[in-house]
Parts: structure tokens; sequence; C-alpha cells
């Protein structure tokens, strides 16, 4: 009896001290990146920060103990069906769909990644949806990372990378007094400089009218001769009304003598 005992008591020993033995009381946390998961953004900066090949890991896929302790990293929910939730002004928002899993068990459907193992919710997900601390950056989903488990989720957001904004100092403009003060000096020694011309004005030439005026005709005079025949004549003229003045006073005197 004492032999037997005996025999039980060292086989229950070989059987503790087996390593696939021992791996069986931890079956659970098989498919965990944290075993146990994390129950917050502290915890969970503490353990990447423990754990370098953890914190190489998730370091590959954009995710440090600096950044999940940030105010961008948030509350929400992973679900089966691939959406990332967060809460907004009292209100679910999905921020990001198509969500993938990654784990270190090697499950039907996955894709090996590194060390871990890449796929859909829908396969690795037991329950409709999970608790998760979800890291934003300018409102855009960046990751998230399951509580139970510690397990990375990546996600096709659901709004694109806003555009940097310009800096308005590039953009600014002149101020318009200004330029009006130049373009008004400029033109005040312009003026100056050029000389003044008085304006020339051509004279006006009065239209030239023109009357019609019918031809007359000219009568031809009659031909007296040479010029001396008109003075013969004129004389002749004269000398003949002399004497008849002078035979006409005398023949009064004669009259008045009776």
């Amino acid at each position: 009896m004492t032999i037997a005992r005996l025999f039980i008591a060292v086989a229950m020993c070989l059987t503790l001290s087996t390593p696939g033995m021992a791996a069986s009381t931890n079956s659970t946390c098989s498919n965990d990146m944290i075993c146990g998961g994390v129950s917050s953004r502290a915890d969970l900066a503490a353990k990447i920060k423990a754990n370098d090949a953890l914190a190489k890991e998730f370091k590959d896929h954009g995710v440090t103990a600096a950044n999940v302790v940030s105010d961008d990293t948030v509350n929400g929910f992973v679900t089966e069906g691939g959406r990332v939730i967060i809460t907004k002004n009292g209100k679910d928002v999905t921020v990001a769909t198509d969500a993938q899993s990654y784990g270190r068990q090697n499950m039907s459907g996955s894709k090996k990644v590194g060390g871990l193992y890449r796929r859909p919710t829908a396969i690795s997900f037991k329950e409709p949806k999970l608790p998760a601390l979800v890291h934003m950056h300018n409102d855009v989903f960046v990751y998230a990372i399951i509580k139970s488990c510690g397990n990375l989720v990546t996600a096709k957001p659901t709004v694109s990378t806003p555009t940097p904004k310009q800096s308005k100092a590039t953009v600014q403009q002149p101020a318009p007094i200004a330029a009006t003060v130049i373009q008004t000096q400029v033109q005040a020694q312009t003026q100056a400089q050029a000389p003044v011309v008085a304006p020339t004005t051509a004279p006006v030439t009065p239209p030239t009218i023109t009357a019609a005026v019918a031809a007359t005709p000219a009568k031809a005079l009659p031909d007296t001769g040479p010029v001396t025949s008109s003075l013969g004549g004129l004389s002749l003229l004269l000398t003949t009304g002399w004497y008849w003045r002078r035979s006409k006073q005398n023949l009064s005197s004669a009259l008045r003598r009776r």
C-alpha cells in the first residue's frame, strides 16, 4: 500500500512538471497579445514598457506607450461586424469599418503578419462587441486595443485624413490702403515732372457756300469808231450849244430895247 502511494505521488509530480500540461492551465491566453488584458490607458502603457518583445510588436503598428496614454485614446467598442465605435457628444459614432484583429493563434482565415495572425473580427470574435481603447488623431481612427485580451485592431477610417490648413501668414495680402498711397505718390510725381501743355484747338474753317449764278450774256456796244472821232463829235456839240445860248441872249437883249 505504501509503495502504491509512492508511485501515485511520483506520477503527479511528473505531470505537473510537464510543459504541455502546465500550459494547459493558461489555455485562455493562447490567442492574447497581453494575457489578462488591460483595464485602462495607464495599465496598457505600463505593460508595454515592461515587455520589450510586446513593445516591438506594437511599435511595428504605430502603438507606443506614449500615444496610448494621450487624450487621443478614448473608450469605445469593436463589433463582430467590423465596426469601431466611440461615444461622441452623447452619441455612438462609427469611426472605422472593416476591422481586422491580431492574435497569437492561427485561426482559419488568418494571415500571418510578423509573429502575429490577422483576420476579420467576424472570425475571432465570439461576442457581438468588445470594449476597446480607441486611438484617434485629428478625429481620424488610427488603431484600437481590445481590453479583454490586449489584441491590436486595425480598420478603415470612415473619415479621410484632413489636409493640413495653410498658415494665414503665408496668404496674408498687403493692405489695400498702402497700395493706394503708393499709387497716389507715383501719380503725383509723374504729374509734377510732366510739362504742362496747353490744349491746342484746330481753327474751324467755315464752310464755303458757292451760289449758283446763271451766266448773263453781255450786250455788245455800238462801234463809234476811233477815240478821236468821238472827241470831235463831242467838241462840235459843245460849240453848237454855246452859239445857241449866245444867240438866245442877244435876241433877249434886242427885244428889251424896243
